[in-house]
């Protein structure tokens, strides 16, 4: 895996298809196949000497009956199939409906986690007319070539999600190539976001925003003591609920929820509990300590934040006239928004993941951080 691959905003995990002879074997399916195969032979033979006969004796018939009455009755049985043609004919479709189905037993456990629009495209550039056992070692060869061409051209139209194997994640986390935040046991389905400040980190979608709220939190706790600050105390709370939706022309939009039910209001006040914050320092400021709060700032993205960054400048070891208590409101999860909307494309598009993830990546939730601080 290439380093700027490592990029993107959002990973996705699901387990590597394996066609093979030895799989296929292993699940029970290519004996029968084969066996299907010998029967589906003998099938077509007895309907194609069931034909020969019945032809045969429709010409011998015609000619012994001609000019007689029997003769319109002979003609208007050349237009019937007789029992045995019948039940040749039942016999054969039974059998190559019986092989598409083990074909489909053995494809449809392996890409049940693509989304139904790459899976029609799978099975149209799949052949299953197989007569021998040497076409189905054919076809098994080019069940690969064909579920490869549908990876990249599902990279191709989703440039934000890295598709990764749990054996590709495993390896990249093993190598330190990338950092996976609370998580080290990976399984089909997972969807990891990446950190908005920490290079080559990700976090899954269900631990997101907890980790990165308290590490926001400590971070401003941080900045504040570095910036000479005796006490802050602050608590979370939403200031605004949307239900992300797909448009007709496949894009996300927005719809405003209202939060006045009681399932609803109930989360919302669960963050005012969850995410608080209240310290005591001893106050010591100075040059140094001020350029630590700014760098600390611009490592965590805190820098680009009006109300931070007007505190820092007030703040400055230059200025006469201190501040000495400020009450701010910080957005915690603008950057976790964004990551999740790349993520919720995927559960759109129709890709196998988490349950759990539902209710996370179809609600946005504007979550305020009110830091009270005094100097």
């Amino acid at each position: 895996m290439e380093a700027q691959t490592l990029n993107k905003d959002v990973i996705y995990v699901y387990s590597e298809p394996v066609f093979s002879e030895e799989k296929i074997r292993d699940m029970g399916i290519y004996e029968k196949i084969v066996k299907e195969i010998d029967w589906l032979k003998l099938d077509k033979k007895c309907l194609e000497t069931s034909n020969q006969c019945r032809e045969s004796d429709l010409r011998i018939n015609s000619f012994d009956s001609l000019g007689s009455k029997l003769l319109k009755k002979v003609q208007k049985s050349m237009n019937l199939k007789s029992e045995s043609q019948r039940y040749n004919e039942k016999c054969v479709t039974e059998r190559i409906n019986e092989i598409n189905n083990l074909f489909h037993t053995i494809e449809e456990s392996q890409i049940k986690f693509l989304p139904i629009k790459y899976q029609k495209i799978f099975f149209s550039k799949v052949i299953h007319s197989v007569e021998s056992e040497e076409d189905l070692k054919k076809y098994i060869d080019s069940l690969p070539l064909i579920y490869n061409s549908i990876i990249k051209e599902m990279k191709a139209e989703m440039q934000k999600v890295e598709f990764l194997t749990i054996e590709e994640l495993n390896s990249l986390a093993n190598e330190n190539k990338i950092q996976i935040v609370n998580s080290r046991r990976f399984s089909a389905g997972q969807v990891f976001i990446k950190h908005p400040f920490v290079p080559n980190t990700y976090m899954d979608v269900e631990e997101s925003e907890n980790t990165l709220f308290h590490i926001k939190m400590q971070c401003l706790s941080r900045i504040m003591q570095c910036l000479g600050a005796s006490h802050i105390s602050g608590h979370a709370y939403v200031s605004e609920t949307k239900k992300r939706e797909i448009d007709v022309n496949g894009k996300i939009s927005y719809k405003i929820v209202d939060v006045e039910g009681t399932v609803n209001k109930t989360k919302d006040e669960k963050y005012e509990s969850d995410y608080s914050l209240e310290d005591t320092f001893a106050g010591d400021f100075s040059n140094e300590s001020y350029e630590e709060a700014l760098s600390e700032a611009k490592r965590v993205g805190l820098y680009d934040d009006f109300d931070v960054k007007n505190l820092l400048e007030q703040r400055n070891p230059e200025k006469q006239n201190k501040m000495l208590g400020r009450k701010v409101k910080i957005e915690l999860n603008r950057e976790l928004n964004e990551n999740l909307d790349s993520a919720f494309g995927l559960q759109a598009a129709g890709f196998s993941m988490n349950g759990s993830y539902k209710d996370i990546l179809e609600t946005e939730r504007k979550v305020m951080f009110e830091l009270q601080i005094e100097f």
